[in-house]
């Protein structure tokens, strides 16, 4: 999988996303009888609506925006076009055919009627054997969004050295017509220290085995975050993704 750059696919998302509207919430003070509060990593400042779409009607409207994912349509007696999904997806390996043509795969979604994505301007867009995931950047919140057969996950990601480094991850049900969405942020100071503490070598490698024959080259929780992020590339399987997430959300905590 090709590395992103993801400031130049945050600005060109700025410029095509339409505005959204936004509300300010009040700072919370401290009256005199109540100790001070322990400062957050994460601090929601804002709130807003966005809302739901399938995946079909969705693709449709945006599919200009996407080079490597091509839908095919296909008219069978009796087959609801609306309700499978058929995608033709560049080969994350690269590569020709005998023509000259660039090697693709083939994907097909059964009962796509249920499957729901944010109705809003995408950074970028990938298709898996098991789902879908999809970039968004919300008022410079980005997150990353995963599409599954019952639901779609939200994992709000901080950008660290060009990189999307996950935080926070929400669930939303496929039966919902619109979600609240936090600005979330991550504090910058907070996330360097955290950063350049010893990593928990040993609960990682419970957590995720394939960790340990790297167990010489991570000490910081850094180390961990770039050895997750750069196995990242080699993963084409929705749920080992949100494995990878967790891992980094757990040493963010």
């Amino acid at each position: 999988m090709e590395s992103l750059d993801l400031t130049k696919m945050v600005q060109t998302s700025e410029e095509n996303a339409n505005a959204e509207q936004t509300l300010d919430l009040p700072e919370e003070t401290n009256t005199d009888n109540e100790a001070p509060k322990k400062k957050e990593k994460v601090v929601k400042t804002e709130i807003f609506d966005i809302y739901l779409a399938s995946v079909s009607k969705w693709f449709e409207e945006n599919s200009k925006n996407f080079d490597n994912v091509k839908r095919i349509k296909a008219t069978l007696m009796g087959v609801d076009p609306n309700d499978s999904l058929l995608f033709s997806v560049k080969s994350p390996k690269g590569g020709v055919d005998e023509t000259g043509e660039e090697k693709r795969e083939l994907f097909l979604f059964k009962n796509s009627k249920n499957m729901v994505v944010p109705n809003v301007p995408v950074i970028s867009f990938d298709v898996y054997s098991n789902g879908f995931k999809s970039v968004y950047n919300f008022e410079n919140s980005i997150i990353k969004c995963y599409v599954l057969k019952t639901s779609l996950i939200m994992v709000y990601c901080a950008q660290y050295d060009n990189k999307l480094l996950p935080f926070l991850k929400d669930r939303i049900s496929k039966n919902c017509k619109g979600y609240n969405v936090n600005r979330a942020v991550l504090d910058e100071d907070e996330m360097n220290s955290k950063l350049s503490q010893d990593a928990d070598v040993e609960a990682l490698h419970i957590k995720y085995p394939q960790m340990r024959k790297e167990s010489d080259k991570i000490k910081t929780n850094l180390d961990a975050v770039n050895w997750i992020l750069e196995r990242e590339n080699g993963v084409y399987d929705v749920n080992h993704l949100l494995q990878l997430d967790d891992l980094i959300i757990d040493i963010m905590k």
